[in-house]
């Protein structure tokens, strides 16, 4: 299971970040600012979880 969480954050933290870069979007200029909360919110609750089941191979990704 915990696989299938990191590949579902990593997807998740993934479509943010091109959504923030690449969109043309009216709705990107509506709420500048939830991008940026929603990946901080999901990145330091994904932390959170590696740090409490001490999974490893995740350090590469929060380089």
């Amino acid at each position: 299971m915990h696989q299938e969480a990191k590949l579902y954050c990593m997807g998740i933290l993934k479509g943010i970040y091109q959504y923030e870069e690449d969109s043309g979007s009216e709705f990107k200029d509506w709420a500048t600012d939830v991008p940026g909360e929603s990946f901080g919110y999901i990145l330091e609750e994904w932390k959170k979880d590696v740090i409490i089941t001490k999974k490893k191979g995740n350090e590469e990704f929060f380089k």
